[in-house]
């Protein structure tokens, strides 16, 4: 959920499921395309500084782009 300030709509947690919802009663393979950016984004709407929510949300609400991150779990075998 981008905040107003970086070009987002401020959407609520319900308002997404209910979104996610109907996107899912579509075509849950496509749900997943569009809703895995709040996956990517997610480290970033909770942790980050004001200098790299700048950096990275913005673009993301003034034109089509798609977030990805990468997880490694040394000695964990999901690598």
């Amino acid at each position: 959920h981008i905040e107003a300030q970086y070009g987002g709509s401020e959407m609520k947690d319900l308002d997404e499921l209910i979104v996610a919802e109907e996107f899912n009663y579509g075509c849950s393979g496509v749900a997943t395309a569009i809703l895995a950016n709040n996956l990517a984004l997610a480290p970033v709407l909770v942790g980050a500084d004001d200098y790299i929510k700048r950096k990275f949300l913005e673009p993301m609400t003034k034109e089509f782009k798609l977030a990805a991150y990468a997880v490694t779990e040394p000695g964990a075998g999901s690598d």
